[in-house]
């Protein structure tokens, strides 16, 4: 238990990629009250699960916050913003927030969202390896960009307003019936 803010960054006149991630075999995990933003940083290791209870923010422009793992969850909140970038890999659970404003928010491994994804304000939404939405993508004056590989009955819910929305993967088609 205990609050407090992590600030990830290139290095300064040493730069190197800042990795927070759990220590020997364990699942790395962020609590509640736990901020971790900044640039240019990796958040978990590819071969173990990490859990995010707190808040997840890349915030630094032209930089990247990538989260890793194997069987990671977010039951807290991820954010991108201000022109920042952040990415996902591994297999993945979204199970609360994840918010892009004016930012990139590269979706990517396998994973399903159970919770609310929104971009808004010219932000890029790309959705990425094989994924499966169950509850609400939304997109205001952004695009989102369906890559991949995904089925018609895993769509959920993708709502765009002012912006738009590209097939740039593959979509598995059993149920839709498209005439020209």
């Amino acid at each position: 238990d205990g609050s407090g803010t992590i600030v990830i960054s290139d290095g300064g006149s040493a730069p190197g990629l800042t990795a927070i991630r759990p220590a020997g075999s364990g699942t790395l995990t962020i609590g509640p009250n736990i901020l971790i933003r900044g640039g240019y940083g990796q958040v978990g290791l590819s071969t173990l699960p990490t859990i995010n209870l707190g808040t997840i923010r890349s915030d630094v422009s032209g930089r990247t916050i990538t989260i890793v793992g194997t069987g990671w969850e977010n039951q807290g909140t991820i954010q991108v913003e201000s022109g920042a970038r952040l990415t996902t890999s591994g297999s993945w659970t979204n199970n609360s927030s994840v918010t892009g404003t004016s930012a990139t928010l590269t979706l990517g491994g396998t994973w399903t969202n159970s919770g609310t994804i929104d971009v808004t304000t010219s932000s890029s939404l790309a959705l990425d390896g094989t994924w499966s939405n169950l509850a609400t993508i939304s997109s205001t004056n952004s695009t989102v960009d369906l890559g991949g590989t995904f089925d018609n009955a895993m769509l959920g819910t993708i709502n765009i307003a002012g912006g738009q929305a590209n097939i740039t993967g593959t979509l598995n088609n059993s149920v839709l019936d498209i005439t020209t």
